[in-house]
């Protein structure tokens, strides 16, 4: 008996219903959207076109216009008693076959060959026990060839697969471009986007590198995580396991855990049991030991794939030896990092995973072969790159799968909005990834096709494309500020600048990706009170078309405009510099001193920078905005201003001027910051101090220098004085005055 559930070779990807088709570089005029859902083996009928399988299906209105029919197609949720096979876990020498059964089958098996006509290969498959009457099964098949197709038939039983084909990983020394396909976020069945988007980039994938099998164009499908809404078994049949019959027979999956995983489902036995493998997966020896994280190598690319909803040492100090190992092998020649949390957001800005930005991505990026991270969890797609380190990030979360309320992110419908630096595209719309890595140029190059969204139709259109190469680092030349021709000079070196200002650079540089403006209080820069990124597109909410709105359209990339709010009058020290298209950073500029005059800023400034515990730290602040709610928050150092991590303290203000009193009792280094929202906007600089830091205060310049290691103990933590003024506590430079 052969098992019908979930299969649809015969099927998959259907012809476009158009009287002339187009080239997929001239994507369709879409003049109309209708969307449709049914359910499966029900077809419906539209403008004379009968559709059953989930696709967007285009009718040509005889202008050069285009219907666009989005048919959603919803499973009828009767579980199979054999499921077709998917596939993960690949490598140029093995695979492993996977399925669900309702039964426990003994002796069940999988049937391979190099020929359709000849599984002469077997191989027998174990079976967990998921849940009742739900059975994972699992045979590996292992002495492939590399870079080799393969086919298979699961037999079970008195059930019988139909044949599917696979192809085997390349060798990681070979040369040939390595592409994957990237998609996340299918929680939930309402709506077919992560069909559509599956099937869109088979036909991209045709129309770049011609006719052929999904897996003849991309090894792999990566997974960001939420495969499922609510962490259930039927879900995992039904929603990861039903949208994934697309290409799962064929294409191997590998995926991350999650936060919808864990719903129902805390300790995430039901994820761990379909993935317990992914703890056996070992790289250089290294194996995590858990299905949660794991690093995996296929090609030229090692993938590090970590949990953001169980952070842990343990997982950091695993990402650590597994970069170290991969630094000095060879045959990695990129690194991709994928975890479901982001790390930057610019819709529900503060959702997103400190840990990973603060602990994990410098342990990534310190091997220069880390060339990506990517992301999920917000349903859209967002595209920037780390300041610090030539490094994209990507969020690809466009297949969720509904228009529910808080699922669907759309401009205009969402709180917590804020323009990030580190972002350079938020564009709210169904996406996925075509990765290819081509070790001959040592270049990664992305690119991001679009469907639209709930209120918007595109025809598979190239949203996005950007590259890192490794081997050419196109460091710019080093910037210098232009100040005499344009402002005043006082005393010594200083220059006047009157706000609002333009301040631009000696010499106009074409081509650049960004540029960075800093200012300090300081001329070594390690009290940084503004700090801007100048992009050459800023991709940031939608025009009234609901198309992506370039809020730096024809702003020069080196020029700064600093407006009369953006920092306090003050004494201050100002440098730049340049990035290229390959995310390289010139050096900066030589530090200018100013003297910033006409400031509408909101500031705050502290009696003190250094109090007993128990003492009163007075906190006198100006241009607060009145009657919205501003308020001033005191955290702790490692603090991170949001909802879940509460401030130590905090008062709102009462008029645009004035002073409040804080006790603070906690030994500790801490700062304090003004918010103008009711929310966790800062619109001040942060402003450090320490509690308890007396012996600080009453050590000598002199006794400095007679004694250049003074080191002690304050609160139980090392400070070092590391010169005039500077300290080091708590691993965090700071300054006494």
């Amino acid at each position: 008996m052969k098992t019908r559930v979930l299969h649809i070779a015969s099927v998959l990807f259907p012809l476009i219903f158009v009287a002339a088709p187009l080239s997929s570089q001239e994507p369709r005029q879409i003049s109309a959207i209708r969307d449709i859902t049914t359910t499966e083996g029900e077809p419906r009928t539209a403008y004379g076109v009968t559709m059953s399988e989930p696709d967007i299906y285009y009718i040509d209105n005889g202008d050069n216009t285009f219907k666009a029919m989005r048919l959603t197609v919803k499973p009828v949720e009767t579980p199979a008693a054999m499921t077709a096979p998917y596939l993960n876990e690949p490598t140029a020498h093995s695979i492993q076959v996977c399925w669900k059964s309702n039964a426990l089958v003994e002796g069940a098996i999988v049937r391979y060959g190099t020929a359709i006509d000849q599984l002469s290969r077997q191989a027998t498959a174990s079976t967990r026990l998921v849940a009742t009457n739900y059975y994972w099964n699992t045979a590996r098949l292992e002495g492939l060839e590399a870079n080799m197709v393969y086919y298979y038939q699961v037999i079970a039983g008195d059930r019988t697969s139909e044949v599917y084909r696979f192809r085997t990983q390349p060798e990681a020394d070979s040369m040939e471009p390595f592409r994957i396909l990237m998609v996340g976020d299918h929680q939930r069945n309402e709506r077919s986007d992560y069909e559509w988007l599956l099937r869109m980039a088979k036909r991209t994938l045709d129309a770049k590198y011609g006719e052929a099998p999904l897996e003849e164009h991309v090894r792999l499908l990566m997974n960001v995580g939420d495969q499922v809404d609510s962490g259930s078994v039927r879900q995992y049949e039904f929603t990861h396991l039903y949208k994934s019959r697309e290409v799962m027979s064929h294409l191997p999956i590998m995926t991350c855990v999650g936060n919808h995983e864990l719903f129902k489902d805390q300790q995430l036995e039901l994820y761990k049991r379909h993935y317990a493998s992914y703890g056996d997966i070992a790289y250089q020896g290294i194996t995590s030991g858990t299905a949660l994280y794991y690093a995996y190598q296929a090609g030229p690319v090692l993938f590090i794939v970590m949990n953001t909803d169980g952070t842990s040492n343990a997982q950091k100090q695993w990402v650590q030896r597994v970069v170290t190992a991969a630094d000095s092998d060879p045959s990695v020649r990129f690194i991709v990092s994928v975890q479901h949390r982001p790390m930057f957001a610019e819709q529900w800005a503060g959702d997103t995973n400190p840990w990973m930005t603060d602990e994990v991505i410098p342990i990534l990026s310190s091997s220069k072969k880390h060339v990506i991270n990517c992301a999920g969890h917000h349903h859209l797609y967002a595209r920037g790159q780390l300041s610090q380190w030539p490094v994209y990030h990507i969020i690809t979360g466009g297949g969720v799968g509904t228009s529910a309320q808080d699922y669907e992110q759309l401009w205009g419908n969402t709180p917590d909005n804020r323009n990030r630096d580190e972002v350079q595209k938020t564009i709210d719309q169904w996406t996925y990834q075509i990765m290819e890595f081509d070790p001959s140029s040592a270049t990664m190059t992305v690119e991001t096709y679009s469907i639209g969204n709930r209120r918007l139709a595109l025809d598979n259109v190239l949203i996005d494309r950007f590259s890192r190469c490794l081997a050419q680092p196109d460091i710019p030349a080093t910037p210098a500020l232009d100040f005499a021709s344009r402002f005043t000079r006082e005393e010594s070196s200083t220059f006047i600048v009157p706000l609002p200002a333009t301040i631009k650079q000696q010499t106009a540089v074409e081509g650049l990706h960004s540029s960075q403006y800093q200012i300090a209080r300081d001329s070594e820069f390690s009290d940084i009170i503004f700090s801007r990124i100048l992009l050459f597109e800023d991709f940031y909410d939608v025009d009234n078309k609901y198309l992506p709105k370039n809020v730096r359209e024809g702003l020069p990339v080196t020029t700064l405009e600093l407006a009369a709010s953006d920092l306090p009058s003050g004494t201050y020290f100002i440098r730049c510099r340049n990035r290229s298209m390959n995310l390289e950073w010139s050096e900066y500029s030589a530090p200018q001193a100013i003297r910033v005059t006409g400031s509408t800023a909101p500031s705050i400034s502290l009696s003190t920078t250094n109090l007993q515990p128990g003492g009163t730290l007075m906190v006198s602040y100006e241009n607060a905005p009145v009657g919205k709610n501003a308020w001033v928050g005191i955290y702790k150092d490692s603090q991170h201003p949001g909802n879940s991590d509460p401030s130590y303290a905090w008062q709102y203000t009462s008029a645009a001027n004035g002073t409040l009193q804080f006790t603070i009792s906690d030994a500790g280094s801490y700062f304090a910051v003004l918010f103008g929202d009711n929310g966790y906007t800062e619109i001040s600089p942060r402003f450090p101090f320490v509690v308890g830091a007396d012996r600080i205060k009453a050590m000598h310049d002199e006794q400095w220098e007679m004694n250049n290691t003074a080191i002690f103990n304050l609160a139980g933590q090392r400070v070092e004085k590391m010169n005039k003024g500077i300290y080091i506590y708590n691993d965090r430079k700071i300054i006494i005055k």
